[in-house]
């Protein structure tokens, strides 16, 4: 999973770029939509996310495709999030069999649910490090956000409906390389040299994305995206296609996260 976190993580930047001399109907610039979504983000502290994703891997070794749910609760400030859902695994000679996942994350540590003995497993300190550092990496200063996607802004269409703001984008992998690379850099130093060789050299051939934009709020409410990229890692090749549907709802309405008393008691050392 943390692998492909830099990968979705880039579809939340493309919320910062507009479709330079488009106007919306009522006489806003798209720039000036997407800086009212900006400044409206920056004051959301707490969320709720609804993720569908789909992802098919092809290898020489084997096809497997992944289907998850999740339900994900988010606090900004102190960072903090719950998730939990469904995933369900199908590969050749394999039975499909639905995995409940449950995690908590919070400055007290990661909590992961056991669905093979059905107690709590607590992640070592270092765990927590690198997935708040992931985390912090999606929340960029917006400037530079916008600055290394301008490239791109050619490729962005916009239209209206009654409620939303809808952007999209359709870029071929060639394009959108070098922001890809700008991120797997940084995630890499996030990680350190041993964190880093397991990321290995991801190549992009396309991907679309599919954003909507409140017309009263600003807020982002949903975020689809559909990916096609190659993977290299220890002289293995895999190929993957990726789908993600995600719906935003409950801004502000989460007040703190907190990891149940009995799952800290019951939580087993990693």
């Amino acid at each position: 999973m943390k692998k492909w976190l830099p990968v979705i993580g880039t579809g939340a930047l493309a919320v910062s770029l507009a479709a330079c001399g488009a106007q919306t109907e009522n006489g806003l610039t798209v720039e000036e939509v997407f800086a009212k979504s900006a400044e409206a983000s920056e004051e959301v502290n707490s969320m709720h996310a609804e993720m569908a994703i789909e992802q098919t891997i092809t290898s020489e070794e084997m096809d497997m495709s992944t289907s998850m749910d999740m339900a994900v609760d988010m606090v900004v400030e102190p960072l903090a999030m719950h998730q939990e859902g469904t995933v369900i695994i199908k590969a050749p000679e394999m039975p499909e069999m639905p995995m409940e996942m449950e995690m908590y994350m919070t400055p007290e540590g990661i909590y992961m649910h056991d669905g093979m003995s059905g107690g709590w497993i607590k992640m070592p300190g270092d765990d927590v490090e690198q997935m708040q550092a992931m985390m912090n990496q999606q929340a960029a200063d917006p400037a530079e956000q916008l600055e290394q996607l301008e490239p791109f802004q050619d490729d962005f269409t916009f239209e209206e409906t009654e409620e939303a703001y809808v952007l999209s984008l359709d870029a071929s992998g060639e394009e959108f390389q070098q922001l890809l690379d700008q991120e797997m850099e940084n995630l890499a130093d996030q990680l350190g040299a041993e964190g880093a060789e397991t990321l290995g050299e991801v190549e992009i051939k396309s991907v679309q994305y599919k954003i909507d934009i409140n017309k009263e709020t600003y807020m982002t409410e949903s975020l689809d995206m559909t990916m096609d990229l190659s993977m290299t890692a220890e002289g293995e090749t895999v190929d993957v296609i990726q789908k993600v549907e995600s719906v935003f709802s409950q801004f502000d309405e989460i007040e703190a996260i907190s990891v149940p008393q009995d799952i800290i008691d019951q939580a087993q050392e990693f």
